[in-house]
């Protein structure tokens, strides 16, 4: 049977409501979600991530500075997105010239947010940004990744763990992405604090919030695109305002709080969702249509006009930190100059995060976590963490990085102890108990599942 046939299929047996209620709505959250989000995004087969501790840094498009770089910008590409030039899988991926602003990337932004890079070249000066800003100053540093290491931005497929592949996919980005910040702090002076601004699309838009999550004290601003963690009437949300995120759709009650810890981020947010992108915004209703098109609203963010719009709101976000103002909101796109701005003359430094240990999870069994460790002293300082991991006073791991990637086999309450030491810091210990929920008794695939092959539309993402 061919991919469109099997959607046609299942599309009309699920309309038809034959079966029981339960297995109904145990298909429609197992398996329709997935066929759904398939069909929106109509990518290659999936490769399973694999951790990131053992990958080599990249050092490609990083040139040592004398002064203090003040904010960069954390690209996370979305699903099954390669490097922008062709057949590269390199970590450190391949010199890309955007013409209109001469900037030099490394292709990991990938094809959709390239077109927001690309549109960053023309942004013009404002009179209220500081003397001597310049969004040209401010770097774009892809977060890089193959089929074997780094953030592989797992592609899509039929399959009936696909929602869990990419809630892991996106945790291995986060992890992947403190290693490219750090790589970064090591081309500055000692004790410059970059301000990171983490933008994402898709897939990317997950990445993105669990760094956030994770590392708060790094991660100043986030925008994202089509986010299928999306909360409705979330802050920052734009667009589609009460849209429901199809991975959040999916989750149960319990595992939506948790994953909506992300809104307690205190620094800049902004989310861009399409109406009728049901990745952003599923709904069960007209979600059944979307087997049987095209969701072309998912697939044309950041292109024209929009991408002029949103291209002059992260230069105004970069502009506001690398004046230590704290941009709140989203930006208007016809922003205004900000008190005090226009007066400043030099970068303010950036504020220093007060020690702490994050999470950033799901809460699921079996599902990846992350474990964000924060000292308070810049990135790149030599700290030492050591980790207790199951409550027993320990310590049976050890690490260079903030970050820790978890996986609970079992639910309930769980301890967890980071200790850090640095000749600057001494040691701190901190503890954090973190509850895992039961995973649900999956519901039975269909047979039409085989059926659906690789893509959906047989074509990769553009």
């Amino acid at each position: 049977m061919k991919p469109h046939t099997a959607l046609f299929a299942v599309g009309r047996r699920l309309l038809s409501g034959r079966g029981a209620p339960r297995t109904v709505r145990a298909i429609g959250r197992s398996f329709l979600s997935m066929v759904v989000l398939c069909g929106a995004l109509a990518l290659p087969a999936v490769v399973a991530p694999v951790p990131v501790q053992a990958a080599p840094l990249p050092r490609f498009s990083m040139q040592d500075s004398a002064t203090c770089t003040p904010v960069a910008i954390l690209a996370f590409r979305g699903s099954g997105e390669a490097n922008l030039a062709p057949g590269v899988s390199a970590l450190e991926g391949a010199p890309t010239l955007y013409p209109r602003s001469g900037r030099v990337t490394n292709g990991w932004e990938g094809p959709t947010l390239a077109r927001l890079v690309d549109a960053l070249g023309g942004v013009e000066p404002e009179s209220g940004w500081p003397a001597g800003f310049s969004i040209g100053q401010v770097p774009v540093l892809g977060v890089g990744g193959s089929d074997e290491a780094g953030y592989t931005a797992v592609p899509i497929q039929a399959r009936t763990t696909i929602f869990d592949d990419m809630i892991d996919s996106a945790a291995h980005g986060a992890t992947y992405a403190e290693r490219v910040m750090r790589d970064f702090a090591a081309t500055q002076p000692v004790g410059c604090r970059t301000r990171y601004i983490a933008i994402g699309y898709s897939q990317g838009a997950m990445a993105a919030r669990t760094l956030a999550q994770a590392l708060p004290g790094q991660v100043s601003a986030i925008m994202t695109f089509g986010d299928p963690y999306q909360q409705p009437a979330g802050a920052g949300n734009e667009r589609e305002i009460a849209g429901q995120g199809i991975i959040r759709w999916w989750m149960g009650e319990q595992q939506r709080t948790r994953t909506d810890g992300f809104y307690n981020f205190t620094g800049y947010k902004s989310a861009l969702c399409h109406p009728r992108d049901p990745v952003c915004s599923y709904s069960w209703l007209w979600g059944l249509g979307a087997l049987l098109t095209v969701p072309e609203p998912h697939l044309n963010y950041l292109e024209g006009l929009e991408g002029t719009i949103k291209a002059r709101e992260l230069a105004e976000v970069a502009a506001a930190l690398w004046a230590g103002d704290r941009p709140a909101g989203p930006v208007a796109p016809s922003p205004t100059p900000r008190d005090g701005i226009a007066d400043a003359s030099a970068p303010h430094a950036a504020p220093v995060p007060l020690p702490a240990l994050n999470s950033a999870t799901t809460g699921l069994v079996g599902q990846t976590m992350l474990l964000g460790a924060e000292s308070g002293l810049p990135l790149g300082a030599a700290v030492h963490y050591e980790y207790d991991t199951t409550g027993d006073g320990t310590f049976d791991r050890a690490s260079d990085s903030p970050l820790l990637e978890m996986v609970f086999q079992s639910p309930g309450e769980h301890t967890v102890t980071v200790r850090m030491s640095a000749p600057d810091l001494g040691t701190i210990t901190l503890t954090r108990t973190i509850t895992i929920l039961e995973r649900a008794v999956p519901a039975p695939a269909s047979s039409a599942a085989s059926d659906l092959g690789r893509g959906c539309r047989g074509d990769p993402m553009v």
